[in-house]
């Protein structure tokens, strides 16, 4: 049985570079968050100049909570001949992101995805002020275009013109064994309102909780969910288990369902043999079509720029 690969990344990539669609980031916020790795700015500009035919933009090697020291980066990367993104991050003073919407017609804002796990109404609140800045014309567009670093939550993408953002959240999704399905209405997939997360990894341990999991749910949303899989060119995969004993040799297609940390306590393991692969039991196939879920979204999303309206209930959703 084959192994079901990346393919759709593979695509993306190898599209990506061929049209210049790559955005680079210097990786600032994983290094802080790690502890304060430091990043050679000089290697950073020349993995730059490297790739720059294959790259369509790129981030400014920023320096979380010092926008001097990121002003002092992004001049000095400028002086290299190159032309970042400047990045204004959540809790510097606004008179940055002023300077750098006067300046620059391609900008981008951080510090937010940490944000998002703790209190989206935060986040709403620092992004409220931007666009509002940013909006602040008759017609209310953006002045300039808008990067989110870390921006993942749909109510976050559907309430401010953004021109681009990133995030990892598809991967995480899949890897904690979920998948993305959008909402239908008259037969028909749409992309205005949150998609469904759904539990479908036979290792999650929602999956003996009624309605958190695709195996716990009624047969009409399990077929609802079957037949998106189904409709992305997926299966939901089909496993047997059985116990050995902890001289077993796996086999193809085999893995240890017990969990490593317990088969050094047991003298007999579980054992899942994947007889059809599908989202179900390959995290590749939940981070497919995650990704493909993104490129519906991209496809079905209002087109760009659209004016910011200040919201009555100010950072409410």
């Amino acid at each position: 049985m084959a192994k079901i690969k990346s393919h759709v990344l593979e695509e993306m990539w190898a599209k990506g570079r061929k049209g210049g669609k790559l955005l680079i980031d210097s990786g600032a916020f994983s290094a802080w968050a790690k502890g304060g790795i430091e990043i050679d700015i000089d290697l950073y500009i020349a993995f730059i100049k490297r790739y720059e035919k294959e790259i369509y933009a790129y981030i400014n090697l920023d320096v979380i909570r010092n926008p001097e020291a990121s002003w002092e980066n992004q001049l000095y990367m400028e002086k290299k001949g190159l032309t970042p993104i400047p990045v204004f991050h959540k809790g510097e003073d606004f008179s940055w992101w002023e300077k750098y919407i006067e300046r620059y017609d391609y900008i981008a804002t951080g510090g937010i995805a940490g944000g998002i796990q703790t209190g989206i109404q935060q986040v709403a609140k620092h992004l409220d002020i931007c666009f509002d800045i940013l909006c602040d014309n008759p017609d209310r567009l953006p002045s300039c275009r808008v990067h989110g670093l870390g921006v993942s939550a749909l109510r976050l993408i559907f309430r401010y013109p953004f021109y681009s953002v990133d995030f990892t959240t598809w991967n995480v999704t899949g890897r904690l064994g979920h998948i993305y399905v959008p909402a239908m209405e008259n037969g028909e997939y749409y992309y205005t309102v949150n998609p469904s997360k759904i539990a479908i990894s036979n290792r999650s341990p929602d999956r003996k909780i009624r309605n958190q999991h695709y195996n716990s749910m009624n047969k009409y949303n399990r077929l609802l969910i079957r037949n998106y899989v189904e409709s992305k060119g997926f299966k939901l995969g089909r496993s047997e288990f059985f116990f050995v004993n902890n001289s077993y040799k796996l086999k193809e297609n085999e893995v240890w369902y017990t969990p490593k940390e317990e088969r050094e306590k047991r003298t007999r393991w579980k054992v899942e043999r994947k007889l059809e692969l599908g989202v179900t039991n390959s995290l590749y196939a939940r981070d497919e079509i995650n990704i493909l879920y993104f490129i519906d979204l991209q496809k079905n999303f209002k087109k760009y720029p659209w004016p910011f309206k200040k919201p009555k209930a100010r950072y409410m959703f």
